[in-house]
């Protein structure tokens, strides 16, 4: 295969990369750690500017699409590889499996048969030579487990491959709940990190609407060969009326397309259910006269986890059988109108947060219009809140703890939170606020805090969305220093499967100069007489003739960037061969995607490297890649104009994101080190 290497092109990303791995050859400290041998350099730096290309290394081929996935989930705020594997991307596989096969005390992705045997005498081969180690027990099975993987037994029947647990994740949902699980990783810091601070949140009352959904009423194809076209009848239930439009298949069992008057909702259906009034207006509340279907996409894993959901909503609200109906439907509390359609709740509830948790574990989960302190169930005042938090919303009550020593003044909801936290009884701080007692309980006292109930509710602000927060500054205040997002939760390491080597990054934004706007506009110009004028104002941009005022009005009324935006990211561990590409290729991504979100230009990529290493089963591989020269960087196509962050990250698809001119050496196989 021939390879097109340009000289003297823009790529100075795979340069610096190359003098990485060839400093740490020649300079790196032979290092043994948890997972191989090492060679270590310490404090290095990537820098790349966007306008050079897309940051994807061409000295071997990467793999875009994975990295793509990647991030998404990171963005997704998920924590499970279900999701990652059911769609081709295998890079978190060895983590997860390595934390199955913990319960066993085994390790067969970093198998040594020596350190295997130590210590465990004749049980390393399976069988249960010492009577106090019985068949069921820990060390038995590690025993078989070792003894398979050393060739000495068969595979024990408890025992799953890495594969066969891979695809027991991909298809077993109960399996992956567990351990797919990778704890509070990168997409849990990211945009659910856990706090516990009380906040005032005003209520989302909402006014009851009306769905109208009324589809265009279509003309009726006649046909003399065929009388049947053109014909009413009437759902046999429902007496709804229904007109037959035109053929849409022949045969014995023709088909039809009708059309009910009542909203337009057209249908395909055979002859004989037309004739019998079978023909079903989905469109029309059969649900309490209130709810209807709609034309869901039944082909959703979760759809039958929904449709429970939506329809127990539906009945405590309007059905006064029901036996919740007395603390919702007689309340007032009412479904909005676009959720009365299951349809569009189906749609809608993937923008609400926790979705992917719920879908996950729906038994874990409730959909709670409590937080917001909402009289209604819509997209915009509904939350999917962990059940043991829903039930202790209503115990909620503000009150002020003085600390008369210190003057520490600190605002609770949870007498029980506060007496835990401060060593104290819930009882004596629950008799001084009833009793408006001033009388100090060591050290403190306490009083309620009055604030208008039909406006507010307090809560605690069970999660902080790091880049939701990141995107509203950058829009409100973008010369922040503050701009910032963190995945090194102190206080949540011990439950990570693995810890953050990314651990946070920050941004920084510059104002662009009229003459940059007006480049943009330049290369956004389809106009060829417009992008003419455009071109000689800019290439004599000097000359007084032209009223640079006028470019700012045009360029304003064009949406064109004011700023440009740079990231750098901060790494504390640096696989430099398999893992380091894909972390820059990451974090480029995530530039042009928040860049787009707040509608700036892709500056400069920066990466803070810590302790930078090369495997020792790397090192043939980095000489070889030392080998290549570098070829012309690609380019990331335009990210579609429909897509945004709103509340999640949802509306983004892998496919949403392509690279052009992506030319590179071949692939250069290494093995990963979990």
């Amino acid at each position: 295969m021939n390879f097109k290497v340009i000289k003297n092109n823009m790529n100075n990303l795979d340069k610096q990369y190359q003098s990485l791995l060839k400093d740490i050859l020649e300079e790196g400290t032979l290092k043994t750690t948890r997972n191989g041998k090492t060679l270590s350099v310490f404090g290095r730096q990537i820098r790349h500017n966007m306008s050079d290309g897309f940051p994807l290394l061409t000295t071997k081929k990467m793999a875009f699409k994975t990295m793509v996935k990647e991030l998404l989930w990171f963005l997704r705020s998920d924590t499970n590889i279900q999701w990652l594997v059911q769609n081709g991307c295998n890079i978190w596989n060895g983590d997860a499996y390595k934390n199955w096969c913990k319960q066993f005390e085994v390790d067969p992705i970093n198998f040594d048969a020596e350190e295997l045997v130590k210590g465990h005498g004749d049980q390393c081969w399976g069988y249960p030579i010492l009577d106090h180690v019985k068949p069921t027990s820990k060390e038995y099975k590690r025993g078989q487990i070792n003894a398979y993987l050393e060739g000495k037994a068969e595979k024990p029947f408890f025992y799953l491959t890495q594969e066969e647990f891979i695809n027991k994740i991909k298809t077993d949902d109960e399996f992956a709940k567990k351990w797919g699980e990778l704890g509070p990783i990168y997409g849990a810091g990211w945009r659910r990190w856990k706090t516990y601070k009380p906040i005032m949140i005003e209520r989302r009352i909402k006014e009851k609407s009306k769905l109208n959904i009324n589809f265009p009423l279509l003309e009726v194809e006649k046909d003399e060969n065929d009388g049947f076209i053109g014909k009413k009848f009437y759902n046999n239930k429902s007496q709804e009326e229904y007109i037959v439009i035109q053929k849409v298949e022949g045969g014995n069992n023709s088909k039809y397309l009708v059309q009910f008057l009542s909203n337009g909702y057209t249908k395909i259906a055979s002859r004989p259910n037309i004739k019998r009034g079978q023909v079903v207006n989905q469109y029309k509340p059969y649900i309490e006269n209130v709810a209807f279907l709609g034309n869901p996409n039944k082909n959703i894993n979760y759809y039958k986890q929904a449709y429970g959901l939506w329809y127990n909503m539906i009945v405590r609200c309007y059905r006064p059988s029901n036996p919740f109906y007395k603390f919702y439907g007689e309340k007032n509390i009412f479904v909005d109108s676009r959720w009365l359609c299951f349809e569009y709740f189906l749609e809608d509830i993937k923008t609400i947060t926790n979705f992917n948790k719920w879908v996950l574990n729906p038994k874990e989960f409730d959909l709670d219009k409590d937080y917001y302190g909402s009289n209604c169930y819509s997209k915009d005042t509904c939350y999917f809140l962990p059940k043991y938090e829903n039930v202790t919303l209503k115990h909620y009550k503000p009150f002020l703890a003085k600390n008369i020593n210190t003057g520490e003044e600190i605002i609770e909801i949870c007498q029980k939170h506060f007496a835990i936290k401060h060593s104290l009884k819930p009882t004596y701080i629950s008799y001084r606020l009833n009793s408006n007692s001033t009388k100090p309980y060591n050290g403190w006292v306490f009083k309620w805090l009055t604030y208008d109930e039909s406006k507010y509710v307090w809560r605690y602000q069970l999660h902080i969305d790091q880049i939701a927060n990141l995107i509203h500054d950058l829009k409100t205040n973008p010369d922040s220093r503050r701009l910032m997002v963190n995945a090194w939760n102190v206080g949540e390491l011990d439950s990570m499967v693995l810890l953050p080597c990314h651990y946070g990054f920050q941004v920084y934004t510059r104002e662009l100069a009229t003459k940059d706007r007006l480049k943009i506009l330049i290369d956004r110009c389809s106009d060829i007489d417009y992008k003419q004028g455009l071109e000689e104002a800019f290439n004599d941009w000097h000359n007084p003739k032209w009223a640079h005022g006028v470019f700012e009005t045009e360029m304003d009324d064009a949406e064109i960037p004011t700023r440009a935006i740079s990231l750098m990211w901060n790494q504390r561990s640096v696989d430099t061969f398999l893992g380091l590409p894909f972390n820059i290729a990451s974090y480029g991504l995530l530039l042009e995607i928040i860049a787009k979100e707040v509608n700036m230009v892709p500056d400069e990529l920066i990466g803070n490297l810590g302790d930078v290493h090369l495997y020792t089963n790397h090192i043939e591989q980095a000489k070889e890649q030392l080998t290549r020269e570098p070829m012309e960087l690609p380019k990331l196509n335009k990210l579609p104009d429909y897509l945004c962050m709103k509340d999640n990250w949802e509306c983004y698809e892998p496919s949403d994101f392509t690279i052009e001119n992506y030319q590179s050496h071949p692939t250069i196989k290494a093995p990963l080190s979990n």
